[in-house]
């Protein structure tokens, strides 16, 4: 049997022998090129073979290692299977892309795997790169399924100085994952001193059957950090992992094969225009500092808009293709606050091959100045991403003038999936005069088909002016070591809470029997409970009362308000990561869903969740009588360590589970009042000192002084 035989054990030696194989000297000398060398492997039965899958790391690697690009046929036996022998029925030779992300994953993977082999069995992919790291941190993942590895040929300096999610035997320099498996990510972490570091890097994974998929990441992290595990590797806009691509964080990578060829279109995307904000949700813009000043999109400032409902939004839709939220994937949902697939996105009629412009278009009621506005791009599918197409405004509805233009055929609006970007009147087109009405005009795509996730448009002069509503009464308290303290962590609900009852500012408090020391007392008003930094069912877009959207380890952060609910069924989400609580004064819940309990049985008036947990919710259900009630709603949550996130939501009707008929618990929410303060005539419950919220009532007559 036919076997190709390693020169060397160096990377850069196997890596210019395949390149011989596969393209000639001549070629093999070619000057770098930015990006991966890549090829497809696949092994079937016939011609002889013995073996016809692939069923861990170490076999798939030695056909790789012994079987040339471009060369097909049966090979073997070798080791680590020395009766087996291989049909190799596709193996393409080396061909260039500026990144590994195949087959699905968590950032997307639309590539077309070598070969076109996505979606098949016993198949493989194979890497090569020269890889320049600038000094600092560093960790590098790969994600797969099945099974894999990431070897460097250069010594690491330092060596490497954290792992996870790795199994059976491992190679010098690099991580593995021996076994087969559903996606998931293998990971190392490694310092580069003054100077930086230089080295080859091979990386491959198999499929045996099923989904398939692989990624190769990178990030500036430490082994201490929260993202640095398996869980943590994710594609949203907080996260630090982002596809190793050249340039990617500075770290440069080099091929000797050709141009970078971005898969499925074979062409080089030059950077859109515009400035990259990130990707998902948390990286929408309203609601965020940008330049000095809070911004507030003019479709939803209060962030309170209810898709699903149509309520709860500051201007009115319409357009000439599927106008309305939901549906299937409607074009309203531009504007529902959320990024991501199905009716987060609006997809998918297109606009060429003499198909008609789409459009869809806001009404605010009266003219704004554009000063920024965001688009943002599509889950999937590139091809899809808006070429031509244009912000235009009009004062009639009628008569539209162009605001920004991308009128050249062949750029694409974005470099990654869920990607937002911002465009700014004196940087990216001319401060227009005042329109009131602003629609987003496509007439071409790179494909028959046509996808963006979301809209947001901004006027400095309504942000100048803008205030938003004060109706939860917020406050924080973290705990650390030091000050004596005999314990420095919550680890459940009813811990949170004693420390919390008995805290009135920073420093050493008694609780529990233990002594805590408080190192951050933070205390404000909002319009709504929808924090965490990019996580949760809503995004987390707010900040703590400390000013920062990432609360840290061992906090917790409780709520009040006052409510006037009108007559219906309702059920009431608390989310959060970790545990949580929800109180209604002198009201009660039939029934709970989700995760958590009615501590207190049937018409208790408390829904909790105890311990410790990623982002979840607890889902409590009600009803209120035909007179309406007034109550105040009290609620609490506890951070052990990792993510962090609370929501308040809520949704008509009874809803066992969370679902996309919750809407953010904010003033005028199906009828709903909300108010920080007790109503008038209405005594203040007693609840509000026994829960330790009388500096909160100070607080907001203090904010009204």
């Amino acid at each position: 049997m036919r076997r190709f035989k390693q020169t060397s054990h160096g990377l850069a030696v196997v890596l210019a022998a395949l390149l011989m194989a596969a393209i000639g000297a001549d070629s093999a000398q070619a000057l770098p090129h930015s990006g991966w060398a890549v090829r497809g492997v696949q092994i079937t039965p016939g011609g002889g073979s013995t073996d016809n899958d692939f069923n861990n790391n170490l076999e798939n690697r030695a056909i790789l290692e012994n079987v040339a690009p471009g060369v097909t046929g049966t090979f073997g036996p070798f080791p680590p299977n020395a009766n087996a022998v291989y049909n190799v029925s596709t193996n393409t030779p080396l061909e260039a892309s500026n990144q590994i992300n195949y087959s699905g994953g968590r950032f997307g993977g639309d590539q077309t795997v070598p070969g076109g082999l996505n979606n098949q069995d016993d198949y493989s992919i194979q890497g090569f790169a020269e890889l320049n790291f600038p000094a600092g941190n560093w960790a590098v993942a790969f994600g797969r399924d099945d099974g894999g590895q990431l070897t460097f040929d250069t010594p690491i300096p330092g060596g490497i100085t954290g792992t996870f999610s790795l199994n059976g035997p491992q190679p010098a320099n690099g991580i593995a994952k021996n076994n087969t498996g559903g996606h998931a990510f293998t990971g190392m972490a490694f310092t580069v001193p003054a100077g930086g570091y230089t080295t080859m890097v091979d990386t491959s994974f198999f499929e045996r059957g099923g989904g398939d998929s692989f990624e190769v990441v990178v990030a500036q992290i430490t082994p201490g950090s929260s993202f640095f595990n398996n869980g943590g590797v994710q594609n949203n806009g907080f996260n630090p992992w982002r596809i190793l691509g050249d340039g990617q964080y500075g770290v440069s990578v080099t091929n000797s094969v050709g141009p970078t060829v971005f898969t499925p279109n074979n062409t080089i995307l030059p950077e859109p225009p515009g400035q990259d904000l990130g990707n998902g949700t948390g990286n929408l813009l309203n609601r965020k500092t940008f330049n000095g000043m809070v911004q507030y999109d003019l479709t939803d400032p209060e962030g309170n808009g209810a898709p699903d409902a149509d309520i709860g939004y500051d201007a009115s839709f319409s357009a000439n293709d599927e106008p309305g939220f939901g549906g299937g994937e409607f074009s309203f949902n531009v504007f529902d606050n959320g990024v991501g697939g199905g009716n987060n996105k609006w997809c998918c009629n297109g606009t060429n091959n003499g198909a008609a412009p789409k459009w869809v278009a806001a009404d605010f009621g009266v003219p704004h100045v554009i000063d920024r506005f965001t688009i943002t791009g599509g889950n999937d599918t590139p091809g899809r991403d808006p070429q031509v197409w244009e912000i235009q405004g009009s004062n009639d509805g009628t008569t539209w003038t162009t605001i920004y233009a991308q009128s050249t055929p062949g750029v694409q609006a974005f470099i990654d999936r869920n990607e937002v970007r911002l465009f700014e009147a004196g940087t990216d087109y001319a401060t227009p005069p005042a329109y009131r009405h602003v629609r987003y005009f496509v007439s071409e795509t790179g494909n028959n088909n046509h996808q963006i996730n979301e809209l947001e448009f901004f006027s400095d002069a309504f942000n100048a002016s803008f205030v938003l509503p004060e109706h939860y009464n917020t406050r924080m308290v973290r705990i650390a070591g030091g000050n004596g303290a005999t314990d420095t962590q919550i680890n459940n609900m009813t811990e949170g809470e004693m420390i919390y009852l008995a805290a009135t500012g920073t420093g050493p408090v008694m609780a529990n029997g233990q002594t805590y020391n408080v190192n951050i007392f933070a205390e404000d008003v909002r319009d709504r409970v929808n924090m965490g930094g990019g996580n949760g069912n809503f995004g987390g877009a707010d900040v703590y009362p400390h000013g920062s959207n990432n609360g840290g380890n061992d906090f917790i952060v409780a709520v009040n308000t006052y409510a006037r609910i009108p007559e219906g069924t309702y059920s009431i989400s608390v989310a959060s990561d970790d545990g949580r609580l929800l109180r209604l004064t002198d009201w009660f819940f039939d029934s709970v869903g989700d995760q958590g309990t009615l501590p207190g049985g049937p018409f208790s008036s408390e829904i909790r969740f105890e311990g410790t947990t990623g982002h979840n919710q607890t889902v409590g259900h009600f009803v209120v009588p035909p007179e309406g009630i007034e109550t105040e709603i009290f609620a609490m949550f506890f951070e052990r360590g990792g993510g962090d996130s609370f929501e308040i939501s809520i949704a008509q009707g009874i809803q066992n589970n969370f679902n996309g008929n919750f809407v953010l618990l904010t003033d005028g929410v199906f009828g709903i009042t909300l108010s920080n303060e007790p109503f008038a005539g209405v005594p203040e419950p007693a609840t509000a000192t026994m829960l330790g919220l009388v500096s909160l009532t100070l607080l907001r007559r203090r904010r009204r002084a």
